[in-house]
């Protein structure tokens, strides 16, 4: 289980929301796959350049699959990490991966359904 729902430099997800208007704000990789650049700290998501808006709980949930490349998560990792606080139905973990999958078009094909264990990103990010 993905316990400590951090980032890979360690900052809590959580935080993502919390000190994104803080005077000292922690160090926040960017992530790069493809045509696409996703800022967790400036909530963006660009594609060649071109900003695009895919609505916060599907760009949480993309934050955490780049978060630790190659790495399964299920369900109940994902629900706590997009949805902290809020009771969901897992549904909506299904949804918001089929939007993801839209936006990403054909690097959707790097968001892989492992069946009866959760969700990996099975492409190639580089981490900065």
């Amino acid at each position: 289980m993905f316990a400590s729902h951090t980032s890979s430099d360690g900052v809590p997800f959580s935080a993502l929301r919390s000190t994104r208007n803080s005077a000292s704000p922690p160090r926040w990789p960017v992530y790069r796959f493809g045509p696409f650049t996703i800022s967790p700290l400036g909530r963006s998501l660009v594609r060649d350049g071109q900003p695009i808006n895919i609505g916060s709980r599907a760009f949480d949930l993309l934050v955490v699959l780049l978060s630790a490349p190659g790495k399964v998560f299920n369900k109940g990792d994902i629900l706590q990490n997009v949805w902290p606080s809020v009771f969901v139905e897992e549904s909506n973990v299904k949804v918001q991966i089929s939007h993801l999958r839209r936006v990403l078009g054909p690097y959707s094909n790097n968001i892989v359904c492992i069946p009866g264990r959760g969700y990996i990103f099975t492409g190639d990010v580089a981490i900065h």
